[in-house]
């Protein structure tokens, strides 16, 4: 009994430095969010630079979170710690930068680690029994919220008041911090495979699982599918509704910030309760993902009619709360599709495929908006009812 006791006082201790790393790492990515473009402006770039640096990390990511999802396979700690060690080295390469080329040389590096966010998706769900999936993905989500929150305000601040290249620094300072936690975590004993069954090397389909996932796991079709049209039709509303506030409701850019702050409070609450509520209001974690993306669809046919700040405060309050349980929910059923080995393979090669609709998300908005600012949210909304209609109910079984 006291062995059982103290395994478990240990996988907890384990999960809460996780859990700060994962924090740690939302803070970086939210720290720079704020004066990204105002950096690369002051080192002699562009808006058109800027947009360049943000798609050669999305790309460089698109190659490399699968490949290293799935080393984490073999050894969760240390793929994290290179993750965590290189972010840090592209983001403090960033905040000393003085030529655009050396930016571009930190957007590479940040593209090939600082994705660690499946690897730690991973990590976490070797520690999480099966049936406790959803509510460890719901207070990771809210982790990151926090990490989220903290992070976009302390990076508003110290640019505005020291300057835009100090949010780089600090964001890798964090992860040099995440790097002093990361060490201190044991790896999570795996089940053993049985003697007479062969541990194959992963070929090179699996290990790029991104585009390959179709191919090496026809099953996951219906759900990999959804996600990505579920990330496109987030990216496309989360763009149009920044847009609007802008175009429609003239919000100054610190207006906007706060916005952005009370959506990051908003979801992390909502997850902090994921287990409750979905036991509550819904049947299944399935109802619960059809029916926000239903409420997703929905409210952001409205957010462009409102006419007042307060009524597009309340109507994109819904956009975001109804979002918040669309990544954990869809991440644990993912998780419980395949075994403790397989993770990291999994949600790398998952988390790589579902990028795709960052990229092509801003792209369609660009396109949209000139044309007219009701059309991204129109798109938007059609998207959410396709995912809601291709999102399988088998994976649960």
């Amino acid at each position: 009994m006291k062995d059982k006791s103290n395994a478990a006082n240990s996988d907890q201790s384990a999960v809460s430095k996780l859990f700060l790393c994962l924090a740690l790492n939302m803070a970086s990515v939210a720290l720079v969010l704020p004066a990204y473009t105002d950096h690369v402006i002051s080192i002699g770039g562009s808006l058109e630079i800027g947009a360049i640096g943000a798609a050669l990390r999305s790309v460089v990511g698109f190659i490399a979170t699968p490949v290293l999802g799935s080393l984490s396979d073999s050894g969760r700690r240390n793929i994290s710690f290179i993750c965590f060690a290189g972010t840090a080295v592209g983001l403090l390469l960033a905040g000393f930068a003085s030529t655009i080329w050396t930016f571009q040389l930190s957007r590479i590096l940040l593209g090939l680690f600082w994705n660690v966010n499946p690897v730690l998706g991973a990590f976490v769900t070797d520690y999480t029994p099966k049936d406790k999936l959803e509510a460890q993905m719901g207070k990771m989500a809210a982790v990151c919220g926090g990490g989220y929150i903290i992070g976009v305000v302390v990076g508003g601040l110290a640019a505005s008041h020291i300057g835009s290249h100090i949010p780089s620094i600090l964001a890798g300072i964090c992860n040099i911090m995440a790097v002093m936690v990361i060490v201190s975590v044991p790896e999570k004993t795996k089940p053993a495979v049985e003697k007479t069954e062969k541990v194959k090397p992963k070929t090179f389909k699996e290990m790029f699982g991104g585009v390959f996932l179709f191919w090496v796991r026809p099953n996951l079709t219906n759900p990999l599918t959804s996600r990505l049209l579920q990330e496109t039709a987030v990216a496309i509303i989360n763009g149009a509704v920044i847009e609007y506030a802008r175009l429609a409701l003239d919000m100054s850019p610190t207006a906007r910030g706060f916005a952005c702050m009370w959506y990051g409070v908003v979801n992390t609450l909502l997850q902090s309760q994921m287990e409750f509520i979905c036991k509550s209001f819904f049947k299944n974690s399935e109802d619960t993902i059809k029916k926000c993306l239903l409420g997703v669809g929905i409210s952001t046919i409205i957010v462009p009619f409102s006419s007042s700040l307060w009524i597009f405060m309340m109507v994109s309050t819904s956009v975001s709360a109804f979002q918040a349980y669309l990544y954990p929910l869809s991440n644990s059923l993912l998780s419980r599709s395949v075994d403790a080995r397989e993770q990291g393979s999994l949600l790398g090669g998952a988390e790589s495929f579902i990028s795709l609709g960052g990229i092509v998300a801003p792209l369609i908005t660009g396109m949209l908006l000139p044309i007219s600012l009701y059309l991204p949210f129109t798109i938007g909304a059609i998207l959410c009812a396709a995912s809601s209609f291709i999102f399988p109910s088998v994976l649960r079984a």
